[in-house]
């Protein structure tokens, strides 16, 4: 039992062995060192360990079915659910919107010029996230009337690992083998992802050319370690792990149930030109993905045509005709739009962003911020900063 008048205590029953387990704990950490409350672990194993504790006030859990549903609603205690396993969860819950991330996978591609989808996934269970995932990629290519097509490469239950996944790596070869390059993948996550780029480079397709391939999910740590080479859209457990921890100590200290489901929309997009398959698209769309993948934020009509391989006369009539502006308008805007974002979150001199978005000098932005936004970028930074 804890002391009378002592701040309640907290369990967290957490998957570990995988990487989101440790960016629940992150998020959980982070938000029980703000608010000086004890959050005690527990493997998701030790569920009969946890319903022996008498001090239990409040409990984060990964419920990953609804048998240990059942055996964790005997405890006297709120708990708030971290698990997308189940179409409809039992109690509170905070969660990944992969909807969402379905949708904004999907979004990307067309973006860049894709006229089908596939999507590839080892499950033969919809239920939950990967029945979220699959529909948000369903919403966007109806509302854009592109044909979607869903590819289960059904899970190996070969208790040799090796083996059975030769068997996944086979189906997928025979499968994509079957098609007729370019051919335009969103997978279910990062697992899926990186076996189909494997056995892309196997049979000689080049991603980017043959392949436009972009994953689902994918860990905080491995982004900014990896040197990705697909694109991803990857979830914010740690933000889930925040806000399931904010609710629980709401909950059990003032008194505030949290609403029946708190979505965490993803985290960035990570883009490459792997997920790119505008190659053989009309020359706005090529000139869009150029914009959408160069990390060269100062980029000139000049340099776009030469690598469109186009002449800068024909780029201008052909985007102007698609978009009633010029290629050096649009190269301007893109450059406005970071500009925006640093004056917004940084504290960086109108020098110093200048030079970052690719202005030779200072007058340079200013000049594109009286015609474009009416205003220096210092007024619009005293209007909008965060």
């Amino acid at each position: 039992m804890r002391v009378a008048d002592s701040p309640p205590s907290y369990a967290c029953a957490l998957p570990f062995g995988f990487w989101f387990g440790s960016e629940l704990q992150a998020g959980i950490d982070q938000f029980s060192q703000e608010a000086d409350r004890d959050f005690h672990l527990f493997s998701n194993n030790q569920i009969s360990t946890i319903l022996e504790q008498s001090w239990i006030e409040g409990l984060v859990a990964f419920i990953s079915d609804k048998s240990r549903w059942k055996k964790l609603s005997v405890l006297p205690c709120p708990v708030i659910n971290v698990s997308g396993r189940m179409r409809e969860p039992p109690c509170p819950s905070v969660l990944n919107d992969a909807h969402l991330m379905g949708k904004k996978g999907a979004q990307h591609l067309i973006q860049c010029g894709a006229t089908e989808i596939h999507y590839v996934s080892f499950t033969t269970s919809w239920q939950g996230f990967p029945e979220q995932r699959l529909a948000g990629v369903q919403d966007v290519c109806k509302e854009y009337n592109v044909p979607c097509h869903t590819v289960t490469i059904a899970e190996s239950h070969e208790k040799d690992v090796h083996y059975a996944r030769q068997l996944q790596f086979n189906r997928i070869e025979t499968w994509l083998k079957s098609r007729t390059p370019p051919v335009t993948i969103i997978t279910s996550n990062g697992i899926e992802g990186n076996l189909v780029n494997e056995v892309a480079a196997h049979i000689g397709w080049k991603t980017g050319k043959d392949l436009a391939l972009l994953q689902l999910t994918d860990s905080r740590e491995d982004i900014q370690k990896t040197k990705y080479e697909t694109s991803c859209i990857p979830q914010d457990w740690r933000q889930v792990g925040y806000q399931a921890a904010k609710h629980l100590y709401e909950w059990v200290e003032m008194g505030e149930k949290p609403p029946h489901i708190t979505w965490i929309p993803p985290l960035p997009a990570v883009l490459t030109p792997s997920s790119d398959p505008s190659f053989n698209s009309d020359l706005w769309t090529r000139f869009s993905s150029l914009m959408l993948h160069s990390p060269d934020v100062g980029l000139r009509v000049q340099d776009v045509a030469h690598a469109l391989n186009t002449s800068e006369s024909t780029l201008l009539r052909e985007v102007k005709k698609a978009t009633g502006k010029s290629p050096k308008e649009h190269l301007i805007l893109r450059q406005l739009e970071e500009a925006k974002r640093l004056l917004r979150s940084t504290d960086l001199s109108s020098t110093e962003i200048s030079s970052r978005c690719g202005y030779r000098e200072v007058h340079g932005l200013n000049s594109a911020f009286r015609r474009y936004m009416e205003m220096s970028p210092g007024q619009w930074r005293k209007e909008h900063r965060t």
